[in-house]
């Protein structure tokens, strides 16, 4: 089992998945103050499961874009759990989970994380097979700068930032966003992601792994592949 936690934004999950199926789900919207409730539960998760952390063969985090505090204490959680019993850690952009929860749709999806300062953090990935294909590196951008790029392009917005842009993407032509249900990321989908890194081996340096804020020494990478 993979216990996946996710932190990145102001609502938080956390969840029990097998390869084959998700075993608990566990999902609360108690805004930033969340991450300070991780392992309250991580607790409830484990006695609701009947299991205890040595049961699990790994942990996956949300490694960001996303709130600085949630990042960081998620993460700190993350490792604590696989220091304690040696388990490998897997970490999945906060961008790519949103995006998974739209399997197989023939159209680009943009998922877009309020950022603050007028600014998103965004990434643009191929839904076509059922798992995100990364079109575009994560970056920071103006909303306005994102919209025009895309403009006249078939593009479904997902995430909180499609919530807080919806009129500047209503205006865009052949731009959508999709129901507020799909729009948060959610630990079950970062716990099938995570299995399928961890398939090949695709885990983190614990004693290096930091959480991607893209913001400030990050920005610049995000620069480096803006949206197509």
């Amino acid at each position: 089992m993979i216990l996946s936690l996710d932190t990145a934004t102001i609502s938080g999950s956390i969840a029990l998945v097998e390869r084959d199926r998700v075993i608990l789900n566990r999902y609360f919207d108690l805004g930033l103050y969340h991450a300070q409730h991780i392992f309250t539960e991580i607790e409830v998760v484990c006695d609701l499961a009947k299991i205890s952390i040595k049961n699990l063969t790994a942990v996956a985090i949300s490694i960001g874009p996303g709130s600085f505090t949630g990042l960081r204490i998620g993460l700190a959680a993350a490792k604590g759990l696989c220091l304690v019993d040696n388990l490998p850690l897997i970490a999945v952009s906060s961008l790519e989970i949103i995006a998974a929860r739209l399997p197989f749709i023939a159209v680009p999806v943009c998922s877009i994380i309020d950022a603050r300062k007028q600014q998103v953090y965004a990434a643009l990935y191929n839904l076509a097979s059922g798992y995100p294909e990364c079109l575009s590196e994560a970056e920071v951008v103006a909303p306005e700068i994102l919209f025009k790029r895309r403009f006249g392009e078939p593009t479904y917005y997902t995430g909180d930032g499609a919530v807080s842009y919806a009129d500047k993407i209503d205006q865009t032509p052949r731009a959508w966003r999709v129901p507020v249900y799909c729009q948060r990321p959610q630990a079950d989908v970062l716990g099938v992601l995570a299995w399928r890194k961890l398939e090949i081996n695709q885990v983190e340096d614990i004693e290096k792994v930091e959480p991607f804020y893209i913001r400030g020494a990050d920005a610049e990478k995000g620069k480096q592949s803006p949206l197509v």
